[in-house]
């Protein structure tokens, strides 16, 4: 499960957070990320260095524009909107 950041980081990942993000993509397993996949841009489906590669990613209340622009459409996996009602 992935719910390292939340919507609000913009910049690249770095140090123990980026080896972490690439260990995850590289095991294998599959990976659900809860809102959005960290190390993206919610807003631009932009990320610079690494960014969690989901298989699921649950966004919450309302859609996030980025999870369907760019490269994020090779990280997101499938995306499914929860409105918390």
């Amino acid at each position: 499960m992935d719910a390292l950041f939340g919507i609000g980081l913009k910049h690249a990942l770095r140090g123990p957070a980026a080896v972490l993000v690439e260990a995850i993509n590289a095991s294998g397993k599959p990976v659900l990320a809860l809102d959005v996949p960290s190390g993206l841009d919610a807003d631009r489906g932009a990320f610079g260095g690494q960014c969690i590669r989901a298989d699921l990613t649950v966004a919450f209340i309302a859609g996030k524009r980025g999870l369907h622009t760019g490269p994020a459409l090779d990280r997101v996996g499938e995306v499914v909107l929860d409105g918390l009602e």
